[in-house]
């Protein structure tokens, strides 16, 4: 807010005297005090108006005015210009009037000015503000348009997600299905594994017996009549023994699940080659692999041999 010092006229009071009007060194140097004050507040060159005050103010109407255009104009130049081009008080007086005027005038434009440059701002803003709705409008519907496409592909992808989950429940059903089905199909190999071991090793003892029969025919033939009673006995004996001995077999081995098809094999052979069952059912356990009964049967050998 611009502050305005105005010192009173007193060119028409009739109690003035010329000695009142006068300035001595003293007052001068007091009134240069406040010249430099106010030159410090409005940012002037105080050298340039203590040139002035010393020269030009001599009494309240010259201080007056220098105040003024201290105050008002507040430009070194301009205070300089007027002082340099005017000589008398009245001159000063009309010089000072019309650059006060002037530099209202130039504000007068700068006011225009501003208001021009206001309503173009506010034309601008108007523009801006209408082209923000038109882009965000466009924005807006092309958001839209595209969330559209993106749910019509969801709802494909979701068609096809249930399509697939189907198709997939469906294979995999048919699979354990199929696991089913081989499952039991090896259960009922497996039983026919061990009705086929359980004919070899009938077939194994009717051939042995026929041998037997055979080698026991050949020795009655060689021996006496009187002997023929007793090797019958014996010959009967032994057939019932072998059976006796081939049900426990089956039973206790073949028909068990605890030995695996390859253990059930090698005792088979071991039965095949005459081996006593007591030696046989002291391997026969499920604990011992193949490896491990065929080299105890390997000792076993070794030591009937002996």
């Amino acid at each position: 807010m611009e502050q305005i010092i105005i010192v009173d006229d007193d060119t028409d009071d009739e109690n003035t005297t010329q000695a009142d009007n006068d300035f001595d060194n003293e007052y001068k140097k007091q009134f240069e005090g406040i010249t430099d004050f106010l030159c410090n507040i409005y940012g002037l060159d105080s050298s340039d108006i203590s040139g002035i005050v010393n020269n030009r103010v001599n009494n309240s109407v010259s201080a007056r005015y220098i105040i003024t255009a201290i105050t008002t104009l507040r430009s070194n130049t301009a205070i300089n210009d007027i002082y340099s081009s005017a000589t008398t008080e009245s001159e000063i007086s009309d010089a000072l009037a019309k650059a006060i005027i002037n530099m209202y005038a130039a504000r007068d434009d700068m006011n225009e000015k501003v208001i021009k440059a206001t309503e173009s701002v506010k034309q601008i803003k108007e523009t801006n503000d209408t082209m923000k709705n038109m882009f965000e409008t466009e924005i807006k519907a092309a958001f839209d348009r595209e969330k559209q496409v993106t749910n019509a592909l969801i709802e494909q992808y979701k068609v096809s997600l249930e399509a697939k989950d189907k198709t997939y429940t469906l294979i995999m059903r048919n699979n354990n299905d199929i696991k089913k089905e081989n499952n039991e199909l090896k259960k009922q190999l497996d039983v026919l594994q061990v009705k086929n071991d359980e004919l070899k090793a009938m077939l194994s003892l009717k051939t042995k017996n026929k041998a037997d029969k055979t080698s026991d025919i050949s020795c009655t033939d060689k021996k006496s009549s009187s002997g023929k009673g007793w090797i019958k006995f014996f010959r009967n004996e032994n057939k019932d023994k072998m059976s006796y001995v081939l049900d426990i077999f089956i039973s206790d081995i073949l028909s068990s699940d605890d030995f695996s098809k390859e253990q059930k094999n090698f005792l088979m052979n071991c039965i095949e080659s005459r081996m006593p069952y007591k030696e046989i059912k002291k391997i026969a356990k499920p604990e011992l692999d193949v490896d491990m009964m065929r080299r105890i049967v390997k000792y076993y050998n070794r030591n009937t041999d002996k």
